[in-house]
């Protein structure tokens, strides 16, 4: 039965409530038997509710590839990336952790001076506490082929697992393209 509840409540998404999941109300616990040594303290596996916002940072939500760095121009574009539509869905367990769950997608393009190839797009996530302090930041290189048709989308999910923010609720999800090594 646990594992029912604890499935059914962490496909629910961080913005659902018990009661729309279908799993009662009031007092966030089900039980058989009605007393209290045998109730579940459901928000002791599907946590809080809350989960951080996205943000893609000012500057990065796209990148350009070109033939030549020192001289860019719209004529020496190989390809170019944008990041199009972000989600994600957080569970806190009992051991004080949040696992976040993070989608990104968008869409690489050819330029001028490109093709039909595989690119590497550098894509970093980051999860900060709100001016103190940097939880995760991981960049991931992912390889997107651009088809005959010039354009392809990608989308990608991402999983990181931060400590639990408690009662204080300030993090913040960072995204964006990364050139950086």
């Amino acid at each position: 039965m646990i594992p029912a509840l604890v499935v059914a409540a962490s496909l629910a998404g961080c913005s659902s409530t018990l009661e729309r999941v279908g799993l009662g109300g009031g007092g966030g616990s089900a039980s058989n038997s009605g007393s209290s040594e045998d109730q579940i303290e459901l928000r002791k596996y599907y946590g809080t509710g809350y989960c951080p916002v996205i943000e893609v940072r000012d500057g990065t939500q796209a990148i350009r590839k070109y033939v030549n760095t020192r001289e860019p121009s719209a004529d020496t574009i190989v390809w170019q990336a944008s990041i199009g539509e972000t989600a994600r869905q957080c569970v806190e367990d009992p051991n004080g952790t949040m696992t976040i769950k993070i989608g990104v997608s968008g869409r690489v393009l050819a330029g001028p001076k490109g093709g039909p190839a595989d690119v590497t797009i550098p894509l970093r996530i980051a999860v900060v506490k709100y001016k103190e302090a940097v939880l995760s930041s991981e960049l991931h290189r992912e390889t997107v082929s651009i088809g005959a048709d010039l354009s392809t989308v990608f989308r990608r999910v991402y999983e990181v697992t931060v400590p639990s923010p408690g009662e204080e609720r300030n993090y913040l999800i960072y995204i964006g393209f990364d050139e950086s090594k």
